[in-house]
């Protein structure tokens, strides 16, 4: 072989190694760069959480470390706001009722400060101090019961937020007996403050699922909007509608979820902070569904407020929305005579 023919293989063997190459690289670029879901489930705060992530191949431990902060976040939040542990901070306010002020952290002065806003918006329907009442039907213990009529005034006159007493760093219940109870908007801002951490991080496209309360920005992997279930009430086995979300958050309310049968009939633990008694109606859920972009916590207001509706009738409900001044999608399911669904749509 002459010298000039050695010199062509040689050129051709480079050039095709530098093709393969870079056709490896691009390989190794698209894999890298291929959009993947990952995700978390725990516990807290009394329920089950999921947390999803779009991500990359390449950024994937990144991502999941970010979701591991989120979730240290709301474990956190669970450890102050719990009504079930008694080395939490609403445990102390609540053990030193008419006693003296407790020091408060700040998440659960944002948060108390927060719901009493929705407390007076709703016309007092939205009651964080409403631990009397959950307590004497049993809901604390799981030891139910229908409390006698003496009882239930009792409870309803100490589940006043009238009596909480703020001056910035502390709080305190005025009368012995009182007990705040985060359990309408604690889990709402739980979401809020994992989406914040996710966000922080530079995530884009996520969804945070806590007992069924979701929010979601951005898009799935398929670069769609997130897809969720709504229940049928009567058949929690089967879903009536799916709903798009992107960048919104989620919430519904129902009594089928926590209830107890005493002589035949059913008695749910949304209670109705005016009367002391569960609700009792023929709405089976309602779901509120807001624009994150429109509230700083969105979930928790979507928490507080599905709580509420859950009292109020449609009239009340229009009335809480104009004074909102913010626009709420509202969806209340509720049984007919004939124990068939209608669903009501609100704006």
């Amino acid at each position: 072989m002459n010298k000039s023919a050695k010199l062509i293989i040689i050129v051709i063997f480079l050039f095709a190694s530098a093709f393969i190459l870079n056709f490896c690289a691009k390989s190794n670029k698209k894999t890298a760069d291929k959009k993947i879901e990952i995700k978390k489930s725990f516990y807290s705060m009394g329920t089950f959480w999921e947390i999803k992530v779009i991500s990359t191949n390449k950024n994937k431990s990144r991502d999941l470390k970010t979701i591991g902060l989120a979730i240290k976040r709301v474990k956190k939040l669970d450890e102050i706001l719990s009504d079930f542990k008694p080395s939490s901070n609403v445990s102390l306010i609540n053990k030193y009722s008419e006693i003296k002020p407790v020091k408060a952290n700040p998440d659960l002065l944002r948060l108390l400060k927060l719901s009493l806003q929705f407390y007076r918006l709703t016309d007092n329907s939205f009651d964080v101090a409403i631990g009397p009442v959950m307590k004497i039907w049993g809901f604390y213990d799981k030891k139910y019961a229908v409390p006698d009529e003496t009882n239930i005034k009792k409870a309803v006159f100490l589940s006043n937020p009238r009596f909480i007493k703020t001056n910035g760093k502390t709080v305190f219940l005025e009368k012995k007996g009182m007990m705040i109870d985060f359990g309408g908007d604690g889990e709402g801002y739980g979401i809020d403050e994992a989406l914040a951490v996710l966000k922080r991080r530079g995530v884009k496209n996520a969804l945070i699922n806590g007992g069924g309360q979701i929010t979601a920005i951005g898009k799935n992997v398929k670069g769609e909007s997130w897809k969720v279930g709504l229940l049928n009430p009567l058949n929690k086995n089967k879903i009536i509608k799916i709903i798009r979300l992107s960048n919104a958050s989620i919430e519904t309310s129902a009594n089928y979820e926590n209830r107890f049968l005493y002589k035949g009939k059913y008695y749910g633990h949304i209670m109705n902070p005016k009367t002391g008694y569960p609700v009792d109606g023929n709405t089976l859920s309602d779901t509120v569904i807001v624009k994150n972009k429109y509230f700083r916590y969105p979930s928790t207001v979507a928490d507080a407020l599905s709580c509420s509706f859950f009292i109020l009738d449609k009239n009340q409900i229009a009335g809480v929305i104009k004074k909102l001044n913010k626009p709420v999608k509202i969806i209340i399911i509720k049984k007919t005579n004939k124990s068939q669904l209608k669903i009501y749509m609100l704006k």
